[in-house]
Formats: C-alpha cells, sequence, structure tokens
C-alpha cells in the first residue's frame, strides 16, 4: 500500500521498519496558541491601598461576551510593605465567584498580551475597592507569608467563566498600611474554535 498526498507532485508518507506512519508534531502551551494564532490571550491587573484594617475587593470582573468563554491560567496575587498588623490568619486574599458591581472603584483594561492583535475582550472590570452586592462563594485562599510577599495559582485553563459570571479577588487584612496587588492571566475561548 502506498500513501500519496492526492496532489500530484509525487509526494508519499513514510513507514518505520514497525509498520508506523512516520509523523512530525510541534506542541506549545495552549496560551500561545491563543496570543499568536487567536490574539486573544490577556492580562488584568488590580490594585488596592490599604487604609485601615478591612476587607477590600481587589479586583472584579464580568465576562459580557455572548460568544467568548474566559479561560484563566494564571493568577499572581501579591502585597507589599503591609504595616500596622499581623501576618497569619488575619491577612489573607480571598478569590471568590458572584457578586455584581454597584459602585466605586476604578474601571481597569485587559491588557491583550499580542501587541499585534486588535482583539479586545468584552468584558468590565473594576480594581480599587469598588462596591459590590449579592453573594460571593469563595474558592480559593492565599495567605502572604511576609509582609512583602508573591505566589502563583497556576489554574491551567480549569478556571473558566460564561456569559454574565463574575469573579472577585478581595483583601481581608488587619493591616493599617500596605497595598496588594493581583494579576491574572486569561484568554478568550469561542465555542467551536481550537483552544
Amino acid at each position: 500500500m502506498r500513501i500519496d498526498d492526492g496532489k500530484g507532485r509525487g509526494y508519499q508518507a513514510a513507514v518505520d521498519p514497525t509498520n508506523r506512519l512516520k509523523t512530525v508534531a510541534v506542541s506549545f502551551p495552549v496560551q500561545q496558541h491563543a496570543s499568536f494564532d487567536e490574539g486573544k490571550a490577556n492580562q488584568l491587573l488590580g490594585t488596592v491601598t490599604i487604609a485601615g484594617a478591612a476587607t477590600y475587593n481587589l479586583l472584579h470582573l464580568k465576562n459580557n461576551s455572548d460568544t467568548d468563554d474566559m479561560i484563566f491560567t494564571f493568577m499572581r496575587p501579591s502585597v507589599q510593605s503591609l504595616a500596622g498588623g499581623s501576618i497569619g490568619e488575619a491577612t489573607y486574599l480571598e478569590f471568590v465567584f458572584g457578586g455584581e458591581y454597584a459602585s466605586g472603584g476604578v474601571v481597569t483594561t485587559p491588557i491583550n498580551m499580542n501587541r499585534t492583535s486588535g482583539v479586545v475582550s468584552n468584558i468590565t472590570a473594576y480594581t480599587g475597592n469598588p462596591t459590590l452586592t449579592g453573594t460571593l462563594t469563595p474558592f480559593d485562599y492565599w495567605h502572604p507569608e511576609a509582609t512583602t510577599d508573591n505566589f502563583v495559582f497556576n489554574k491551567n485553563g480549569t478556571l473558566v467563566l460564561g456569559k454574565n459570571d463574575t469573579l472577585t479577588v478581595r483583601l481581608v487584612t488587619d493591616h493599617t498600611t500596605g497595598q496588594a496587588r493581583v494579576r491574572l492571566s486569561y484568554y478568550d475561548y469561542t465555542e467551536g474554535h481550537h483552544a
């Protein structure tokens, strides 16, 4: 049996001595495909300045797209120069589903990591402690180990937001001064396309 390319160029498929068809595959992370081929890989930044012991809404976002899901790959929370409080159970970042924007905060815009792409992610996002309403459902926590610390959650695409789904990152602290930040990496995935 012979396998031709079917285009009249005389190319044939090769077979090894154990009768396996010889093939070549190139693999790379799905995030690279989403960025390079689709132009849909984004990062979103949030920051909040601590002004007394409280709970702060560091970053709140909502997927507004009728066609794209938001697939999260990495989350990097950090704290800087915490003072006037304690490290331990009293200070942590909380990652939650739910909640709706009510007022305040500052609009933040996702950054497309493919600078040759003109694709804009269809989300609404606020940072700087916006006021929220509704029920919040925690799904993860991060407890800093020092007054300046950072960490990376690798979600491997398991965190998915569909139409109208929301995600909030909150800081709970007993510190009186300092700052917290978070970076979320995600790509927009259109159902029916290769991820």
